[in-house]
């Protein structure tokens, strides 16, 4: 059995999916907005707020917010591997495709060049019969 040897089209795309990678990964570092550090702590025990106070409960509401807002900051590398991920899967099913397509033009080929001897040598020595 031969080892694997990439193709060239494998070899002229491996480049370019890794610049895809880098710029993809390196985009959420570019945004405008400041991002605050990731703390693996326990929450802060919640206070029971009265019902009636409406105002303690909007306050309420807008920290839990505040603060389900601000743990998404890992969110866009997420996307951003996501995409990547889904990017180099569609690459790669489409070169293997491609591959496959190849090869079987191939055997396509290897086939006529079967028949083409069959009949050309094989038929042509059955009527030679003198023995």
């Amino acid at each position: 059995m031969r080892p694997f040897v990439p193709s060239a089209t494998v070899r002229r795309l491996t480049p370019v999916a890794f610049m895809l990678l880098v710029v993809a990964s390196s985009a959420p570092a570019i945004s405008a907005e400041p991002q605050r550090a990731l703390t693996f702590e326990a929450d802060a025990p919640t206070e029971s707020v009265d019902s009636n106070e409406p105002l303690a409960l909007l306050a309420s509401c807008d920290k839990k917010l505040e603060s389900c807002t601000t743990d998404a900051v890992g969110m866009p590398y997420l996307i951003a591997a996501y995409l990547v991920l889904w990017a180099i899967l569609v690459i790669y099913f489409t070169l293997a495709r491609r591959g496959q397509r190849r090869l079987r033009e191939e055997l396509d080929e290897l086939r006529a060049l079967v028949r083409e001897y069959e009949d050309t040598f094989l038929k042509g020595s059955e009527g030679d019969t003198t023995a």
